[in-house]
């Protein structure tokens, strides 16, 4: 019997198929009720760095990617996530160059790269004074992350 191949160069041959393979891992993974309350309040708080580059990734305008904004996963709320390519950018103000913050930080981004996340972070004012440049860059990391 041959097998169909499939005519658009998507892995999976059907939507349901693709649904099925994003399901193996939960949107929401471990996130609780409260994290789901601070998310919505953070949401109406973004900074101008955030809502400069949530205006580029929205509606799948980056490269075709769905990207959600302040979004519970695990113990934490991440600022943007691509569950597709299981994808987190963060956008960092300037507590972030805190000893204490970098340290915080760089603990958060191990323990979701260990649960098999990319973590992506860019500084507040690499977004606001070149978001061309920073969307290049995530350009390449989702699509070194789509290869594999």
């Amino acid at each position: 019997m041959k097998e169909k191949k499939n005519q658009n160069n998507n892995p999976f041959s059907s939507r349901r198929e693709a649904k099925s393979e994003e399901n193996k891992f939960p949107l929401h993974a471990g996130a609780d009720s409260e994290l789901f309350k601070n998310a919505k309040q953070l949401r109406t708080e973004a900074t101008k760095a955030e809502q400069m580059l949530w205006d580029r990734l929205r509606g799948r305008q980056f490269m075709s990617l769905k990207f959600r904004r302040q979004h519970p996963l695990h113990a934490f709320i991440v600022d943007f996530y691509c569950h597709k390519l299981k994808l987190i950018v963060e956008a960092d103000g300037g507590y972030h160059n805190e000893p204490e913050q970098k340290r915080l930080d760089i603990s958060r981004s191990k323990e979701l790269e260990n649960l098999g996340f990319t973590v992506v972070r860019f500084g507040n004012r690499e977004i606001i004074n070149d978001i061309d440049g920073v969307l290049r860059q995530l350009e390449r990391v989702a699509s070194e992350i789509g290869k594999s």
